[in-house]
């Protein structure tokens, strides 16, 4: 016996001269020795699959995606806030303003200067990069006088989620209260004691919001007011320029749930 034959073709033909085939089933040996050699060569050689690239999955932040869905707010004091009265009228938008052509620094565009003599307002402004010192409308201020002036800022922000987290950072010459939908979420500076007045401007003050905000419309208000002629570089005077006045202030709302934290690079 040849090793080149299969065994199925052996088997065949010993069965073709043990007993007679018939016609129909000899037209069909080629076939079905093919068929054997093809079972054969099956076992003796493994079969590759080809592997398709998995497609990329994307979450698309939706509502009806709870998982991704996630909202922060930005807001810093500048020209774009409402002022109003202690009564609650609209006087116009705020106006940024400085002490004098080097403090502080740098100068925001169209701001007003209140050429005061001496050096101030040097907050670390790092955790509200884009705020501006600000204070009433330039017209309103012309007309009025620097000691015990008094406005309050205002905007809305509709939040689009569950809040979760909400901050401001506020600092102030000379007094200041921040209020959110109506309740009181805190306070910085004064105006009885000219120590605590000096501080509010030099830093920043953090009040948590977080507990005040609500899903929809929100009111932010920074209710500010300039300190008496005691606290003035000229106790005398009652000019602008010997007792300025401003706030600077900032913050973020966080509604939803925040995406998770990127790992760095190879870990």
């Amino acid at each position: 016996m040849s090793d080149s034959e299969s065994s199925p073709s052996i088997c065949l033909r010993n069965l073709a001269r043990s007993r007679p085939i018939p016609a129909s089933y000899v037209k069909l040996l080629p076939c079905i020795s093919a068929l054997s050699m093809l079972s054969v060569l099956s076992c003796q050689s493994p079969r590759t699959h080809e592997v398709k690239p998995v497609e990329p999955v994307v979450v698309k932040v939706t509502s009806e995606n709870p998982r991704a869905a996630y909202q922060s707010i930005e807001f810093a004091s500048d020209p774009s806030w409402d002022t109003v009265n202690a009564s609650g009228r609209l006087l116009g938008k705020a106006q940024t303003v400085y002490l004098n052509d080097t403090s502080p620094s740098p100068r925001p565009p169209d701001a007003w200067s209140y050429q005061f003599p001496h050096q101030g307002w040097a907050t670390d402004r790092t955790a509200i990069p884009n705020a501006s010192w600000i204070w009433g409308p330039a017209n309103i201020m012309r007309s009025m006088s620097a000691e015990l002036s008094e406005f309050t800022f205002r905007k809305q922000f509709s939040v689009k989620y569950e809040p979760i987290r909400g901050v401001i950072y506020v600092a102030v010459d000379d007094a200041a209260t921040v209020k959110v939908n109506g309740s009181l979420a805190g306070s910085v500076g004064s105006m009885t004691s000219h120590h605590e007045a000096g501080m509010a401007q030099a830093q920043l003050k953090k009040i948590d919001i977080s507990h005040l905000l609500r899903r929809g419309e929100n009111e932010i208000l920074v209710q500010a007011q300039n300190g008496p002629h005691s606290f003035a570089d000229n106790p005398q005077s009652d000019s602008w320029s010997d007792n300025p006045a401003g706030v600077i202030f900032g913050g973020t709302i966080q509604s939803g749930n925040p995406p998770p934290l990127r790992s760095p690079a190879g870990d």
